[in-house]
Parts: structure tokens; sequence; C-alpha cells
């Protein structure tokens, strides 16, 4: 969901799947989908979805704590599995759900009648956040967060892009670290200064063969999907005893979308 909309109205913003993942991460992901599938839900759907929806239920996990949200924004382009599971959330907080849906696209390109489409639904999106909030969409506060957003997108693109350097400056599996502040926070200021900072620093690494890696890179490797690894030792422990660093990613650099005006994100988004 475009979070530039939520932080032009200055809503703080959470996302479920970062906040699963962390809860993941530290090791609580299967006491919470035991608690999800008590409640009837099936253990072959999503794990980030029954973590989430166990702490709906509970309202609290040690682990990786959020408030609790006013209201639900929900964008189906990234997963069909959303859908339902924002549903159903929003059914057991009581609280309103603003959907935006993105129809399959089998083609490159984008037409414009999609686009009218998109746009529409984040046009309806402002209007109930309006209502809802009783604060009035400003049209330059959302040119700033957008303003923002693209930079930190430009850096973020430029940092993944850098794992295609020998040694990679980085490992790959911080991507996945930083991912929730290019998701929940790519519209602040801070978020635009911190990756033009981390940029700056891999782009130093580069320049002297160092990484943070915190082992000698001997091996390269594209991962697909999000692992929680800290926790995972049979994951992540055979890759650092055997020296091989993830160095291209599929999910990451699809956050990292720059557009000029409210109807080229919705091109983006489609």
């Amino acid at each position: 969901f475009p979070v530039e909309i939520p932080e032009t109205l200055g809503l703080a913003t959470a996302y479920p799947e970062n906040q699963a993942a962390g809860i993941a991460a530290r090791g609580a992901g299967e006491r919470m989908c035991t608690v999800a599938e008590e409640e009837g839900y099936s253990n072959d759907i999503c794990a980030y979805a029954r973590v989430s929806l166990a702490y709906a239920k509970l309202k609290e996990c040690p682990e990786q704590d959020v408030a609790m949200p006013n209201v639900l924004l929900c964008c189906n382009n990234i997963c069909n599995c959303m859908t339902k599971w924002y549903e159903n959330i929003a059914r057991m907080c009581n609280i309103p759900l603003i959907m935006v849906d993105i129809p399959y696209n089998n083609t490159v390109e984008v037409s414009d009648s999609a686009v009218k489409y998109v746009r529409a639904q984040f046009d309806n999106a402002i209007h109930e956040l309006e209502k809802l909030t009783g604060k009035k969409f400003d049209e330059k506060k959302f040119e700033l967060a957008c303003k923002h957003a693209n930079r930190t997108a430009q850096n973020w693109l430029k940092v993944c892009d850098f794992l295609q350097y020998k040694p990679a400056p980085m490992s790959g599996f911080d991507l996945f670290n930083h991912m929730a502040d290019v998701v929940t926070a790519r519209g602040k200021e801070a978020a635009a200064d911190a990756f033009e900072l981390l940029s700056k620093d891999l782009q130093k690494n580069i320049e002297e063969g160092t990484s943070t890696l915190p082992f000698p890179e001997q091996y390269r490797v594209m991962f697909e999907g999000i692992p929680c690894w800290p926790k995972l030792p049979n994951l992540f422990k055979p890759l650092k005893e055997n020296g091989v660093n993830v160095t291209a990613v599929v999910y990451a650099p699809a956050f990292g979308f720059v557009y000029n005006n409210m109807d080229e994100m919705a091109r983006a988004y489609y």
C-alpha cells in the first residue's frame, strides 16, 4: 500500500508482515503459529499470516510488539493471501479495511485504463482516511513525502545493486533487515537520509575492497523469499561455515519504485 498517503496525513504506519518476520526471527514463530492453528487456521497457509492473526487475538508478543491499528490499509499486488489475512484482522479488531485491488498484469506495459482504475482507488483511500481521521489531505505534504520516498528508493536500489561487486560490500541478508524501513518509512526524511548514508558507506567499502560480511566471501548465491535467519542456524550457519554470501535477491528491489506524481505511482504499483 502506498505509505506516502498515510504519511501525508501524519499517521504512524506498521506492517504486519515485517512484524511477523521479527517475531519469527526472535524465536516465537512456532508459538504464535500454534495460537492461530488453535483458532482454526490451517497450518498450510502463510506463516506470516498465522503469526499476525495470532497477534490480532493476543494483542501482545514480547518478541516484537506493535501498537494495535485503528485502520488497515491493504494492497493485493504482493500476494492474494494479504486480502483474507487483512479482512480477518479487521473483523477481529472491529476496524475499517481500505482495500486497493491490483488486477493481474501479464505484460511489462500498463494500460492507461489500468492506471485510472488504480488511481481511483488511491483517491478513494484518501477520501476514506480523511473521514476516519478528520484530517485534510495536503498536496504540499504529499509532494514532500513523495520527494523523500523517491530519494529513499533511489538509494535503496543503489544499495541493492552494490551486491554485484566482488567481494560484495555487504551481507545480502542485510537487505532483509533494512526492508521494514523501506516499506513503512520511505516517505520520511530520516529514512531518505539514512539510506543515502548507507549507500555512501557501501561505496567506500567497494573502493577499499572491504565488506560488512562477517566472514570471507568464497561463493555467491541468489536467495528467493525472506529468511528469518538469526534463529534458524540450519540455514545461516552452513552458509557462514562455507563462505556463502547472498548477493542477489528477488524481493528487496521490488520496493524501490520511483515516480513523479500520483498517476505514475499507480502505474508503478500495477
